[in-house]
Protein backbone atom coordinates (compact mmCIF):
# COMPACT_ATOMS: atom_id res chain seq x y z
CA UNK A 1 0.00 0.00 0.00
CA UNK A 2 0.80 3.63 -0.43
CA UNK A 3 2.94 5.44 2.37
CA UNK A 4 0.01 8.25 2.42
CA UNK A 5 -2.55 5.39 3.74
CA UNK A 6 -0.33 4.62 5.83
CA UNK A 7 0.40 8.36 7.27
CA UNK A 8 -3.40 8.35 7.86
CA UNK A 9 -3.28 4.92 10.04
CA UNK A 10 -0.52 6.74 12.08
CA UNK A 11 -2.24 9.70 12.29
CA UNK A 12 -5.29 7.82 13.89
CA UNK A 13 -3.15 5.88 15.93
CA UNK A 14 -1.98 9.55 17.17
CA UNK A 15 -5.19 10.77 17.57
CA UNK A 16 -6.03 8.30 19.99
CA UNK A 17 -3.66 9.74 22.55
CA UNK A 18 -4.63 13.41 22.35
CA UNK A 19 -5.59 14.80 25.77
CA UNK A 20 -7.89 17.50 26.26
CA UNK A 21 -8.30 19.84 23.18
CA UNK A 22 -4.92 19.87 21.77
CA UNK A 23 -2.86 17.71 20.04
CA UNK A 24 -0.33 14.99 21.86
CA UNK A 25 2.17 16.50 19.04
CA UNK A 26 4.72 13.89 20.33
CA UNK A 27 2.56 11.33 19.88
CA UNK A 28 1.23 12.23 16.92
CA UNK A 29 4.85 12.56 15.34
CA UNK A 30 5.73 9.06 16.91
CA UNK A 31 2.52 7.59 15.32
CA UNK A 32 3.21 9.01 11.42
CA UNK A 33 6.51 7.77 11.93
CA UNK A 34 5.94 4.35 13.62
CA UNK A 35 3.57 3.54 11.07
CA UNK A 36 5.30 4.26 8.07
CA UNK A 37 8.50 3.20 9.27
CA UNK A 38 9.80 6.29 7.49
CA UNK A 39 10.82 9.81 8.17
CA UNK A 40 7.71 10.86 5.88
CA UNK A 41 8.15 14.44 7.04
CA UNK A 42 11.71 14.97 7.21
CA UNK A 43 13.12 18.34 6.38
CA UNK A 44 14.24 17.75 2.99
CA UNK A 45 10.34 18.34 1.79
CA UNK A 46 9.57 15.02 0.42
CA UNK A 47 6.74 13.78 -0.58
CA UNK A 48 5.30 10.95 0.96
CA UNK A 49 3.13 9.74 -1.82
CA UNK A 50 6.15 9.37 -4.01
CA UNK A 51 7.66 6.80 -1.98
CA UNK A 52 6.07 2.93 -2.31
CA UNK A 53 6.41 0.07 0.00
CA UNK A 54 7.83 -3.49 -1.20
CA UNK A 55 4.88 -4.49 -2.29
CA UNK A 56 4.45 -1.99 -4.92
CA UNK A 57 4.77 -3.01 -8.38
CA UNK A 58 3.28 -6.40 -7.50
CA UNK A 59 0.12 -5.88 -6.34
CA UNK A 60 -1.86 -5.55 -9.87
CA UNK A 61 -2.87 -2.17 -9.30
CA UNK A 62 -2.02 0.69 -11.58
CA UNK A 63 -0.72 3.52 -9.54
CA UNK A 64 -0.65 5.84 -13.00
CA UNK A 65 -4.51 5.97 -13.20
CA UNK A 66 -6.35 9.36 -13.36
CA UNK A 67 -7.53 10.26 -9.67
CA UNK A 68 -11.60 10.07 -9.13
CA UNK A 69 -12.64 12.99 -8.56
CA UNK A 70 -16.23 13.57 -6.80
CA UNK A 71 -19.07 14.43 -8.92
CA UNK A 72 -19.27 18.20 -8.53
CA UNK A 73 -21.42 20.41 -5.65
CA UNK A 74 -21.13 23.98 -7.19
CA UNK A 75 -19.71 25.26 -3.86
CA UNK A 76 -17.52 27.87 -3.13
CA UNK A 77 -16.67 30.58 -0.56
CA UNK A 78 -17.18 33.98 -0.77
CA UNK A 79 -15.30 36.47 -1.82
CA UNK A 80 -12.85 37.18 1.11
CA UNK A 81 -9.49 38.98 2.00
CA UNK A 82 -7.60 38.71 5.26
CA UNK A 83 -7.91 35.28 5.35
CA UNK A 84 -5.07 32.59 6.98
CA UNK A 85 -3.88 30.04 4.22
CA UNK A 86 -1.45 26.85 3.58
CA UNK A 87 -0.38 24.49 0.78
CA UNK A 88 -1.31 20.86 1.90
CA UNK A 89 1.47 18.71 0.09
CA UNK A 90 0.49 15.53 1.29
CA UNK A 91 -3.11 16.04 -0.38
CA UNK A 92 -2.19 18.31 -3.00
CA UNK A 93 -4.57 21.23 -2.23
CA UNK A 94 -4.73 24.69 -1.21
CA UNK A 95 -6.50 25.66 2.44
CA UNK A 96 -8.02 28.71 3.85
CA UNK A 97 -9.15 29.61 6.89
CA UNK A 98 -11.56 32.89 8.54
CA UNK A 99 -11.30 36.57 6.91
CA UNK A 100 -13.55 39.22 5.82
CA UNK A 101 -16.62 38.71 3.41
CA UNK A 102 -17.94 41.93 3.59
CA UNK A 103 -17.92 44.40 0.47
CA UNK A 104 -16.23 47.56 1.47
CA UNK A 105 -18.49 50.74 1.23
CA UNK A 106 -17.09 53.92 -0.23
CA UNK A 107 -13.58 52.68 0.18
CA UNK A 108 -14.21 51.78 3.56
CA UNK A 109 -13.99 48.56 5.43
CA UNK A 110 -17.03 46.84 6.77
CA UNK A 111 -16.59 43.93 9.46
CA UNK A 112 -18.19 40.58 8.97
CA UNK A 113 -15.48 38.01 10.44
CA UNK A 114 -16.42 34.64 9.22
CA UNK A 115 -14.82 30.82 11.34
CA UNK A 116 -15.46 29.01 7.54
CA UNK A 117 -12.42 26.70 6.34
CA UNK A 118 -12.28 25.60 2.86
CA UNK A 119 -10.02 23.71 0.77
CA UNK A 120 -9.06 23.99 -3.22
CA UNK A 121 -8.21 20.32 -5.16
CA UNK A 122 -6.54 21.76 -8.16
CA UNK A 123 -6.82 18.79 -9.68
CA UNK A 124 -10.28 18.06 -9.52
CA UNK A 125 -11.18 22.00 -9.69
CA UNK A 126 -13.08 21.77 -6.70
CA UNK A 127 -13.71 23.45 -3.66
CA UNK A 128 -14.99 21.53 -0.42
CA UNK A 129 -16.17 23.31 2.91
CA UNK A 130 -14.36 21.40 5.73
CA UNK A 131 -17.01 21.13 8.65
CA UNK A 132 -14.95 20.71 12.04
CA UNK A 133 -15.72 22.93 15.25
CA UNK A 134 -12.50 25.27 15.50
CA UNK A 135 -11.74 29.08 15.97
CA UNK A 136 -14.44 31.65 16.07
CA UNK A 137 -14.99 33.83 13.48
CA UNK A 138 -11.85 35.80 12.86
CA UNK A 139 -9.48 38.01 10.38
CA UNK A 140 -6.31 38.99 10.07
CA UNK A 141 -4.58 35.81 11.71
CA UNK A 142 -1.55 34.45 10.04
CA UNK A 143 -0.77 30.10 9.17
CA UNK A 144 2.11 28.31 8.52
CA UNK A 145 1.90 24.81 7.38
CA UNK A 146 3.51 22.15 10.28
CA UNK A 147 5.37 19.75 8.11
CA UNK A 148 6.09 17.32 10.97
CA UNK A 149 2.23 17.55 12.54
CA UNK A 150 0.96 17.62 8.88
CA UNK A 151 -1.09 20.76 10.05
CA UNK A 152 -2.23 24.27 9.76
CA UNK A 153 -1.11 26.14 12.57
CA UNK A 154 -3.15 29.39 12.82
CA UNK A 155 -1.87 32.38 15.54
CA UNK A 156 -3.83 35.48 15.97
CA UNK A 157 -6.80 37.57 14.89
CA UNK A 158 -9.19 40.16 15.31
CA UNK A 159 -13.01 40.12 15.72
CA UNK A 160 -15.62 42.97 15.78
CA UNK A 161 -19.56 42.32 15.70
CA UNK A 162 -20.94 43.11 12.50
CA UNK A 163 -22.77 46.45 12.68
CA UNK A 164 -20.40 47.69 15.52
CA UNK A 165 -19.66 51.65 15.71
CA UNK A 166 -16.96 52.12 13.56
CA UNK A 167 -15.12 53.67 16.43
CA UNK A 168 -15.53 50.37 18.88
CA UNK A 169 -12.26 48.44 19.95
CA UNK A 170 -11.69 45.19 18.10
CA UNK A 171 -11.18 41.69 20.33
CA UNK A 172 -7.43 40.98 19.34
CA UNK A 173 -7.05 36.94 19.84
CA UNK A 174 -3.56 35.48 21.21
CA UNK A 175 -4.89 32.22 20.46
CA UNK A 176 -3.02 29.10 18.49
CA UNK A 177 -4.96 26.64 16.61
CA UNK A 178 -4.13 23.33 14.41
CA UNK A 179 -6.19 21.92 11.78
CA UNK A 180 -4.75 18.33 11.41
CA UNK A 181 -4.73 17.93 7.62
CA UNK A 182 -5.79 14.08 7.57
CA UNK A 183 -8.74 14.20 9.70
CA UNK A 184 -9.84 17.64 9.20
CA UNK A 185 -10.05 18.20 12.66
CA UNK A 186 -9.37 21.85 14.64
CA UNK A 187 -7.62 21.49 17.84
CA UNK A 188 -6.75 24.54 20.55
CA UNK A 189 -2.82 24.63 20.93
CA UNK A 190 -0.73 25.93 23.32
CA UNK A 191 -3.05 26.21 26.25
CA UNK A 192 -0.36 26.04 28.95
CA UNK A 193 1.92 28.05 27.23
CA UNK A 194 3.64 31.72 27.07
CA UNK A 195 2.18 33.10 24.11
CA UNK A 196 2.76 36.48 21.81
CA UNK A 197 0.64 39.15 22.91
CA UNK A 198 -2.74 38.79 20.84
CA UNK A 199 -2.25 40.47 17.61
CA UNK A 200 -3.20 41.04 13.69
CA UNK A 201 -0.91 41.66 10.40
CA UNK A 202 1.99 39.41 11.86
CA UNK A 203 4.33 37.30 9.57
CA UNK A 204 5.42 33.61 9.59
CA UNK A 205 7.10 30.76 8.67
CA UNK A 206 7.80 27.46 9.15
CA UNK A 207 11.61 26.08 9.96
CA UNK A 208 11.48 22.65 9.22
CA UNK A 209 15.12 22.55 10.27
CA UNK A 210 14.00 23.16 14.27
CA UNK A 211 10.48 22.11 13.79
CA UNK A 212 8.90 25.22 15.07
CA UNK A 213 6.75 28.15 13.56
CA UNK A 214 8.55 31.55 13.57
CA UNK A 215 6.27 34.47 14.38
CA UNK A 216 7.37 38.34 13.98
CA UNK A 217 5.86 41.30 14.18
CA UNK A 218 1.93 42.78 14.08
CA UNK A 219 0.41 45.20 15.15
CA UNK A 220 -1.69 45.08 18.86
CA UNK A 221 -3.91 48.18 18.42
CA UNK A 222 -7.44 47.33 19.06
CA UNK A 223 -8.58 50.76 17.30
CA UNK A 224 -9.51 50.32 13.62
CA UNK A 225 -8.04 53.93 13.48
CA UNK A 226 -4.61 53.60 14.37
CA UNK A 227 -1.88 50.73 14.23
CA UNK A 228 0.71 49.81 16.98
CA UNK A 229 3.40 47.72 15.49
CA UNK A 230 5.82 45.16 16.86
CA UNK A 231 9.52 43.91 15.62
CA UNK A 232 9.46 40.63 18.55
CA UNK A 233 9.92 37.15 17.54
CA UNK A 234 8.71 34.31 18.46
CA UNK A 235 9.04 30.21 18.46
CA UNK A 236 6.14 28.07 18.48
CA UNK A 237 7.38 24.53 19.19
CA UNK A 238 6.02 21.63 17.50
CA UNK A 239 7.31 19.08 20.06
CA UNK A 240 6.98 20.82 23.00
CA UNK A 241 3.61 22.74 21.95
CA UNK A 242 4.93 25.97 23.16
CA UNK A 243 6.17 29.37 22.63
CA UNK A 244 8.86 30.85 23.64
CA UNK A 245 10.27 34.57 22.62
CA UNK A 246 13.62 34.68 21.27
CA UNK A 247 16.11 37.81 21.18
CA UNK A 248 17.49 38.51 18.13
CA UNK A 249 20.30 41.41 17.25
CA UNK A 250 19.59 44.06 14.77
CA UNK A 251 16.11 43.64 14.11
CA UNK A 252 14.27 45.80 11.40
CA UNK A 253 11.87 48.16 12.48
CA UNK A 254 8.50 47.46 14.29
CA UNK A 255 5.71 46.84 11.51
CA UNK A 256 2.94 44.88 10.41
CA UNK A 257 1.62 43.66 6.87
CA UNK A 258 5.10 42.32 5.94
CA UNK A 259 5.42 39.95 3.00
CA UNK A 260 7.56 36.75 4.37
CA UNK A 261 9.05 33.43 2.82
CA UNK A 262 11.09 30.81 4.55
CA UNK A 263 14.98 30.47 2.72
CA UNK A 264 15.95 26.94 3.04
CA UNK A 265 19.28 27.05 1.50
CA UNK A 266 20.46 29.84 3.94
CA UNK A 267 18.22 28.82 6.83
CA UNK A 268 16.79 32.26 7.42
CA UNK A 269 13.36 33.97 7.56
CA UNK A 270 13.27 36.62 4.63
CA UNK A 271 11.09 39.68 5.70
CA UNK A 272 10.15 42.33 2.72
CA UNK A 273 8.25 45.74 3.12
CA UNK A 274 4.87 46.48 5.18
CA UNK A 275 3.92 49.06 7.06
CA UNK A 276 4.27 51.16 10.43
CA UNK A 277 2.39 53.24 12.25
CA UNK A 278 1.61 55.39 9.05
CA UNK A 279 0.55 52.50 7.24
CA UNK A 280 -3.27 54.22 6.87
CA UNK A 281 -1.19 56.52 4.53
CA UNK A 282 2.19 55.90 4.15
CA UNK A 283 5.13 56.25 3.33
CA UNK A 284 5.33 52.16 3.34
CA UNK A 285 7.95 49.90 3.58
CA UNK A 286 10.55 48.42 0.72
CA UNK A 287 12.98 47.18 2.65
CA UNK A 288 14.06 43.77 3.00
CA UNK A 289 15.36 41.67 5.63
CA UNK A 290 16.79 38.07 6.38
CA UNK A 291 16.65 36.39 10.32
CA UNK A 292 19.15 33.64 10.46
CA UNK A 293 17.81 31.47 12.66
CA UNK A 294 20.79 29.90 13.77
CA UNK A 295 22.53 32.87 15.09
CA UNK A 296 19.28 34.57 15.33
CA UNK A 297 20.82 37.60 13.86
CA UNK A 298 19.13 40.42 11.57
CA UNK A 299 20.34 41.36 7.97
CA UNK A 300 19.45 43.59 5.92
CA UNK A 301 19.21 42.16 2.24
CA UNK A 302 18.45 45.65 0.37
CA UNK A 303 16.92 48.77 1.82
CA UNK A 304 14.60 48.80 -1.42
CA UNK A 305 16.02 51.97 -2.68
CA UNK A 306 17.16 51.20 -6.42
CA UNK A 307 15.63 48.42 -8.78
CA UNK A 308 13.34 47.20 -5.66
CA UNK A 309 9.40 46.97 -5.97
CA UNK A 310 7.68 50.15 -5.13
CA UNK A 311 7.28 50.15 -1.25
CA UNK A 312 3.91 48.40 -0.16
CA UNK A 313 1.96 46.61 2.21
CA UNK A 314 -0.36 43.16 1.77
CA UNK A 315 1.58 41.40 -0.87
CA UNK A 316 2.58 37.87 -0.52
CA UNK A 317 5.59 35.73 -1.10
CA UNK A 318 6.56 32.16 -1.65
CA UNK A 319 10.48 30.41 -1.90
CA UNK A 320 11.18 29.04 -5.83
CA UNK A 321 13.78 26.27 -5.21
CA UNK A 322 14.49 26.51 -8.99
CA UNK A 323 14.71 29.79 -9.04
CA UNK A 324 16.95 29.94 -5.46
CA UNK A 325 14.75 33.11 -5.09
CA UNK A 326 11.57 34.25 -2.97
CA UNK A 327 8.85 35.40 -5.44
CA UNK A 328 6.30 38.44 -4.98
CA UNK A 329 2.90 39.36 -6.15
CA UNK A 330 0.65 42.34 -5.37
CA UNK A 331 0.09 44.09 -2.41
CA UNK A 332 -0.94 47.63 -1.70
CA UNK A 333 1.77 50.57 -2.83
CA UNK A 334 1.57 54.16 -1.47
CA UNK A 335 1.82 55.63 -4.80
CA UNK A 336 -1.03 56.42 -7.55
CA UNK A 337 -1.88 52.32 -8.83
CA UNK A 338 -2.71 51.53 -5.36
CA UNK A 339 -3.44 47.68 -5.46
CA UNK A 340 -0.87 45.93 -7.92
CA UNK A 341 -0.59 43.07 -9.68
CA UNK A 342 3.05 42.63 -10.05
CA UNK A 343 5.58 39.86 -9.99
CA UNK A 344 9.08 39.96 -8.57
CA UNK A 345 11.71 37.75 -7.77
CA UNK A 346 14.25 38.24 -4.97
CA UNK A 347 17.54 36.42 -6.23
CA UNK A 348 19.01 34.74 -2.31
CA UNK A 349 22.20 34.59 -4.32
CA UNK A 350 23.03 37.91 -4.65
CA UNK A 351 20.37 39.73 -2.64
CA UNK A 352 19.04 41.69 -5.82
CA UNK A 353 15.14 42.17 -6.89
CA UNK A 354 13.91 42.42 -10.87
CA UNK A 355 10.69 42.33 -11.86
CA UNK A 356 9.04 38.92 -13.55
CA UNK A 357 6.09 40.93 -15.14
CA UNK A 358 5.27 44.79 -14.33
CA UNK A 359 1.80 44.23 -15.65
CA UNK A 360 -1.17 46.87 -15.18
CA UNK A 361 0.60 50.43 -14.86
CA UNK A 362 -1.56 53.81 -13.82
CA UNK A 363 -3.63 55.61 -16.32
CA UNK A 364 -5.89 58.21 -15.31
CA UNK A 365 -6.38 60.00 -11.67
CA UNK A 366 -10.03 59.61 -9.95
CA UNK A 367 -12.36 61.93 -9.82
CA UNK A 368 -12.15 62.05 -6.30
CA UNK A 369 -12.25 59.75 -3.27
CA UNK A 370 -13.56 55.97 -4.16
CA UNK A 371 -14.17 57.25 -8.10
CA UNK A 372 -12.21 56.28 -10.79
CA UNK A 373 -12.71 56.58 -13.91
CA UNK A 374 -13.06 53.20 -16.01
CA UNK A 375 -9.91 54.04 -17.68
CA UNK A 376 -7.98 54.60 -14.66
CA UNK A 377 -5.56 51.66 -15.62
CA UNK A 378 -3.95 50.38 -18.32
CA UNK A 379 -4.77 46.39 -18.16
CA UNK A 380 -2.52 43.56 -19.19
CA UNK A 381 -4.49 41.11 -20.82
CA UNK A 382 -4.49 38.02 -19.37
CA UNK A 383 -3.05 38.46 -15.84
CA UNK A 384 -5.07 38.55 -12.30
CA UNK A 385 -6.88 41.21 -11.09
CA UNK A 386 -4.76 44.06 -8.74
CA UNK A 387 -5.41 43.18 -5.27
CA UNK A 388 -3.87 42.80 -1.58
CA UNK A 389 -4.61 40.63 1.56
CA UNK A 390 -4.66 38.27 -0.98
CA UNK A 391 -4.09 34.34 -0.63
CA UNK A 392 -0.51 32.76 -2.43
CA UNK A 393 1.12 29.36 -1.67
CA UNK A 394 3.09 27.51 -4.01
CA UNK A 395 2.86 23.64 -4.46
CA UNK A 396 6.65 22.78 -4.47
CA UNK A 397 6.71 19.63 -6.04
CA UNK A 398 5.22 21.47 -9.45
CA UNK A 399 6.77 24.78 -9.00
CA UNK A 400 2.69 25.91 -8.94
CA UNK A 401 1.92 29.15 -7.47
CA UNK A 402 -1.78 29.75 -6.30
CA UNK A 403 -3.35 33.01 -6.23
CA UNK A 404 -6.68 33.02 -3.95
CA UNK A 405 -9.19 36.12 -2.91
CA UNK A 406 -8.15 39.59 -2.12
CA UNK A 407 -8.88 43.13 -1.94
CA UNK A 408 -9.35 44.75 -5.29
CA UNK A 409 -10.45 48.02 -6.26
CA UNK A 410 -13.76 46.70 -6.56
CA UNK A 411 -14.50 45.50 -3.31
CA UNK A 412 -13.64 41.92 -2.47
CA UNK A 413 -12.61 38.85 -5.12
CA UNK A 414 -13.50 35.33 -5.40
CA UNK A 415 -11.41 34.06 -7.94
CA UNK A 416 -8.39 31.64 -7.84
CA UNK A 417 -5.67 31.50 -10.72
CA UNK A 418 -2.38 29.33 -10.74
CA UNK A 419 0.94 30.31 -11.90
CA UNK A 420 3.86 27.51 -13.31
CA UNK A 421 6.96 28.98 -12.42
CA UNK A 422 8.46 27.73 -15.76
CA UNK A 423 6.79 29.96 -18.31
CA UNK A 424 5.08 32.16 -15.86
CA UNK A 425 1.96 31.48 -17.63
CA UNK A 426 -1.29 32.37 -15.97
CA UNK A 427 -4.30 30.33 -15.36
CA UNK A 428 -7.81 31.24 -14.23
CA UNK A 429 -8.82 28.34 -12.78
CA UNK A 430 -11.82 29.95 -10.78
CA UNK A 431 -13.17 32.90 -12.47
CA UNK A 432 -14.14 35.80 -10.40
CA UNK A 433 -17.83 36.26 -10.19
CA UNK A 434 -17.28 40.04 -8.37
CA UNK A 435 -14.41 42.35 -7.55
CA UNK A 436 -13.14 42.76 -11.38
CA UNK A 437 -12.28 46.22 -12.95
CA UNK A 438 -14.37 46.55 -16.08
CA UNK A 439 -11.80 46.58 -18.60
CA UNK A 440 -10.27 43.10 -17.08
CA UNK A 441 -13.57 41.44 -18.55
CA UNK A 442 -15.18 43.28 -21.30
CA UNK A 443 -14.50 46.29 -24.22
CA UNK A 444 -14.24 49.63 -22.90
CA UNK A 445 -17.92 50.57 -24.76
CA UNK A 446 -19.17 48.04 -22.54
CA UNK A 447 -18.09 49.47 -19.51
CA UNK A 448 -20.05 52.45 -18.05
CA UNK A 449 -17.39 52.89 -14.79
CA UNK A 450 -14.63 51.19 -13.27
CA UNK A 451 -15.92 47.96 -11.84
CA UNK A 452 -18.06 45.73 -13.16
Amino acid sequence: MRIRRLLEMGIVIALASCQGDGIDTAALADGIANASGTDVMSSDGIDATDATDATDGNDGTDDSKVKECPPPTGQRPAAIAEHAFVWDPIRNRYIAYGGNPEFPVNCTGVNSYIGETWAYDPECSQWSRIESDGPSPRGRAKAAYVESLHGMLVFGGRFREKGADGFAPYTLYDETWMLELNSDTWYRMAKGSVAPSARVNSSVIYDPVGDRVILFGGNTSTSGASYSPLNDVWAWSAKDDAWTRLTTSGPPSARLFASAAYDPVRHQMVVSGGGDANAFLGPFLGDTWGLDLETLEWTQLDSGANGAPDRRFWGRMVYVDSLDSVVLFGGHDDLQLGNRNDLWKFDLGVNGWSALQLNDSFNKPGNGFCDFPKDFAIITPGTPERRSSHGMVIDPATETIYFHGGKTDCGLIDDLWSLKVDGLEWYDEEPASVGESCLRFTEPQFCQGHCL
